[in-house]
């Protein structure tokens, strides 16, 4: 598999369904990666392409369908992507793991375009990370 295909299918994207309290992982060309419960973030239904156990090709399946979400967030962008950035690398491997084990991702938001309110968190636009702004 290419670097750029495997690059593709880390975590890029944020998304949050606000009618199926859904948050669900996109890779860079929106398919969707994971998702799970709001309210049951230990359950994760890995539906897309990206995994961080097993060999190189069982690291990769069948991309899931395209979902539908009220909010998206991106950990990245085109000027720091991981294909050329270790540390974008490391970051968005990071966000991987944490999503898979129920724990909070928002946090890790390099990029957001407009104001979202969740039940127990404002997002605002930014670039860089959503606490760099609460100070």
């Amino acid at each position: 598999m290419s670097s750029n295909r495997r690059h593709k299918n880390m975590p890029y994207c944020y998304g949050y369904d606000a009618k199926t309290n859904t948050e669900i992982l996109f890779g860079r060309d929106y398919q969707p990666l994971a998702r799970r419960s709001f309210l049951e973030a230990r359950e994760v239904e890995q539906i897309g392409a990206y995994t961080s156990r097993g060999t190189p090709e069982e690291r990769y399946c069948k991309l899931g369908p395209y979902l539908e979400h009220d909010f998206a967030g991106w950990f990245y962008d085109d000027g720091n992507a991981p294909r050329f950035d270790r540390a974008t690398r490391d970051r968005v491997s990071e966000v991987w793991k944490l999503f898979l084990s129920g724990t909070d991702v928002r946090d890790h938001l390099y990029n957001v375009h407009r104001t979202y309110q969740f039940a127990d968190l404002i997002i605002t636009p930014r670039k860089q990370g959503l606490r760099a702004a609460d100070g």
